[in-house]
């Protein structure tokens, strides 16, 4: 699906010898697509295609409500706590305000990676938001991924929400915190013909206030 951008040594060597073992290598991301083009410049079979999400048994075809799904990783690195959950809390309450869509919080996964559920996450920016909004509970993953369908806004830092919100034609607004984030959701977008279409999470971001 997707490999680094950023490879150690090791990673390259690792990566290198798997590249070798498969017959037909998958690739959703221009910067993967790259890297593995540049580890084994002679395979005959990589590629560059769509997320496998697209197969889930989702009905994108489900009639939307005024709605903003919000489906936040709870990767918050590399920057603080307090500024990530304040910041997606104003982007949220903007756009509530413009659209006067109900917000619901969809989360993706129970646990990214130690760092905590995505519902843990939502429900610390939820509290930050001025206006009322909803917190789904967790759910597997064709459930969520339906919700998400079912809303005309989508507010992401998370990939697969803007594959899903992309496929049902929802507007959607995604937010990469870091370059492999970025890398991922540039992907997606560019599968959809939007190019250079996320936004950095930096560029919402004052470091002196928050």
């Amino acid at each position: 699906q997707s490999i680094g951008p950023d490879l150690s040594v090791s990673d390259r060597e690792v990566l290198a010898e798997l590249l070798d073992l498969c017959s037909l290598v998958g690739l959703r991301d221009a910067d993967s697509y790259r890297a593995a083009k540049q580890l084994r410049p002679g395979h005959p079979a990589i590629f560059q295609t769509m997320d496998d999400a697209v197969l889930l048994d989702v009905d994108c075809t489900a009639p939307q409500a005024n709605r903003i799904g919000v489906s936040l990783d709870a990767q918050q690195w590399p920057f603080p706590d307090d500024d990530y959950l304040n910041v997606m809390a104003a982007v949220i309450d903007g756009l509530a305000e413009r659209t006067g869509a109900e917000v619901e919080f969809i989360p993706q996964s129970a646990d990214s990676e130690g760092d905590g559920s995505d519902q843990e996450v939502h429900q610390a920016v939820a509290r930050r938001c001025s206006r009322p909004v909803s917190v789904a509970p967790i759910e597997k993953g064709t459930a969520s991924s339906q919700r998400l369908t079912r809303c005309q806004w989508v507010v992401t830092t998370r990939v697969h929400p803007v594959v899903f919100g992309l496929l049902a034609g929802a507007a959607v607004l995604p937010i990469g915190l870091d370059r492999r984030g970025l890398s991922r959701i540039d992907g997606a977008l560019r599968n959809w013909g939007w190019a250079d279409a996320a936004v950095p999470f930096a560029a919402l971001w004052d470091p002196q206030t928050g």
